[in-house]
């Protein structure tokens, strides 16, 4: 999926249509968020001309006076539409797609603080009404969420602004992906103010199934504001790397299997050759026993909660004289889950690379999204070359091979390597 969005600063003009739809279809967009259309009625030729054809379906709220207008556009029978609403500041669809239900909202939020909280206030009760679903926010935000997004600006007067964006962030259960490409999304004619007006804030749901890692600011041109794009990244790049888990040390059996298995494998050649094929078996023997170990950790603690809960029920037919031997098995369940709990935590600690617990008994939630944001922000989008900035995964492999090829031989041809002479 691939979301576009730009404030247009109007689209009365013919030329400035056909520029914005020019881009829209070099950028293979799904849906379109246009903000400020000044425009009080929307024809059939104005979508096309922004669209770039005739496989569009829309959804437009009309311009006040000479301000305001929102548009949303989509390719025709990309999703099937359940119904629209809007309110002030806002435009929304909610949509079905592959048996889930997305709710896009466009944002062209007031410069006005007060009208623009109310905004915010009716879209979270919107949210908290609502039928489950992920949620997709994009466009003009007229605010920063932190100072430094915004340069050349005095900032004194925006602090309790951002604090009220960052509550609806908050409140909306949001995230702002990492951007890709800059940092600003608006500027002045004279460039000499710069602010990030303009994001996308996803939910965690959208961001997991379309494999969001962040979001790309492109260029300006027909507008003051830079276009904004959300690209899915569901390319396959090969085999995962195998990573080493620290807390494989503290399962008793972990140094005792991989003795075992060592002594298992028989390779034949030379000692370098022998030593890299055991370790490349070793690594898939761990593989296999990491996922029957640690890949069943939630069904465990699932499992010895039920176990507790039905001994628990259990002791009461016991009046107080329960069996020795219901109780240690009541106390082996206690143990079981404790342990996974505690294995889970490590786990999940370890991934996200936090080593501190600062949220109390919410450290799961918080782990979670600190890995997921440790991912966005490692994740491979885009590469920026002397061939031009390269997408695809095949390009991008054979750019990195080439590269650390030439690398390679001009240091071989230097006599040195890594600082050591050879």
């Amino acid at each position: 999926m691939i979301i576009y969005s730009l404030n247009i600063r109007g689209g009365g003009k013919r030329v400035k249509r056909r520029r914005i739809g020019f881009n829209i279809q070099k950028g293979r967009a799904d849906i379109a968020f246009i903000q400020e259309t000044k425009l009080n009625a929307f024809h059939h030729k104005y979508a096309e001309e922004l669209w770039g054809n005739d496989l569009v379906e829309w959804s437009h709220m009309e311009a006040v006076g000479a301000s305001g207008g929102i548009l949303t556009m989509w390719k025709k029978d990309f999703f099937s539409l359940l119904y629209s609403f809007r309110g002030e500041g806002f435009l929304g669809v909610c949509v079905e797609k592959d048996n889930t239900r997305i709710y896009f909202v466009n944002i062209y939020a007031s410069c006005d603080h007060n009208i623009r909280m109310a905004s915010w206030k009716k879209l979270v009760d919107l949210k908290r009404k609502s039928v489950a679903g992920m949620w997709c926010l994009g466009g003009d935000f007229n605010i920063v969420s932190s100072l430094e997004e915004r340069v050349g600006i005095s900032n004194k007067n925006y602090k309790r602004e951002i604090e009220g964006f960052n509550e609806f962030i908050v409140d909306m259960d949001l995230v702002d992906p990492p951007t890709i490409g800059g940092k600003f999304t608006w500027s002045n004619k004279s460039d000499s103010a710069l602010s990030r007006l303009d994001r996308f804030l996803l939910s965690n749901s959208f961001v997991d199934v379309w494999k969001v890692e962040g979001q790309s600011i492109g260029e300006r041109d027909v507008s003051d504001h830079a276009p904004i794009w959300i690209k899915d990244n569901k390319r396959d790049w090969g085999p995962k790397p195998f990573r080493f888990n620290n807390l494989w040390f503290s399962h008793e059996e972990f140094f005792n299997f991989v003795e075992v298995e060592w002594k298992k494998l028989e390779v034949k050649g030379r000692g370098d050759y022998c030593l890299v094929e055991k370790l490349r078996a070793i690594k898939n023997k761990i593989r296999i026993w990491n996922k029957e170990i640690f890949g069943w950790i939630d069904l465990n603690i699932e499992e010895a909660g039920k176990e507790m809960h039905f001994l628990d029920n259990k002791f009461a037919h016991f009046a107080g004289n329960v069996p020795e031997a219901i109780v240690l098995q009541r106390s082996k369940a206690a143990i079981d889950f404790w342990n996974n709990l505690y294995k889970k935590e490590g786990y999940l600690r370890l991934k996200s690379r936090q080593l501190w617990l600062s949220d109390g008994d919410s450290n799961t939630h918080f782990f979670h999204n600190s890995l997921k944001a440790r991912r966005r922000r490692n994740a491979l989008c885009s590469l920026s070359s002397n061939r031009g900035v390269l997408e695809n995964v095949v390009e991008i492999k054979d750019y990195v091979h080439d590269f650390l090829s030439l690398f390679l031989m001009k240091t071989l041809r230097e006599g040195r390597l890594l600082g050591i002479w050879v």
